[in-house]
């Protein structure tokens, strides 16, 4: 694979370095990808020709008071095939499984490529005598992507959220943590 990657961004921290808010757009240039592909139950690789990726990241990490900080980001990609003229594609069979067979997948969507995702979580830490309690929660968004070029394996939006308590020693040399992933069972 050969990518040639262009970005533009902004860096920033402000208001005494309470909030940083970081933001860049890209341009991404794929030649010769490969790609996987199931081939009568084999991994096989394959050369997918060319590909365009644009996008624009805004991330930012807020400390708005003492003890509580704050960070999200937001990611929209627009990916294509520029040229994919022998394309894996699979139809399923009514009775199960699926066929195999070719075409051109150029200016189709880019595989595992979702359109926009984002993300939020925050922590609240309570100081006290016998050590700090850490109170943390956070949600994920992916608006979903395709697994495979032209075929119907496809992964529909999903939004997870994780939460978690971590107790650190004063000396900070021991801490223990419960946590929860995937919280409200989020199917994906």
């Amino acid at each position: 694979e050969v990518l040639d990657a262009y970005e533009v961004g902004l860096k920033t921290e402000l208001f005494d370095r309470r909030l940083r808010l970081n933001a860049s757009t890209f341009l991404y240039k794929y030649k010769d990808i490969q790609l996987d592909n199931f081939q009568g139950g084999t991994l096989q690789i394959i050369n997918a020709a060319r590909a365009t990726i644009k996008g624009a990241e805004i991330e930012f990490d807020a400390r708005p008071v003492r003890n509580l900080s704050i960070q999200g980001g937001l990611t929209f990609l627009d990916g294509q095939y520029d040229s994919f003229p022998n394309a894996p594609r699979y139809v399923q069979r009514p009775v199960g499984g699926n066929t195999q067979s070719s075409a051109d997948a150029t200016g189709e969507r880019t595989v595992r490529t979702p359109k926009f995702a984002a993300s939020l979580s925050a922590i609240y830490t309570v100081p006290t005598s016998v050590g700090d309690v850490a109170f943390a929660a956070s949600l994920a968004h992916n608006s979903g992507y395709d697994f495979y070029v032209l075929s119907n394996t496809h992964q529909n939006a999903f939004d997870v959220v994780n939460a978690s308590i971590k107790w650190t020693s004063t000396n900070g040399k021991f801490d223990v943590k419960l946590w929860a992933k995937n919280l409200f069972d989020e199917r994906y």
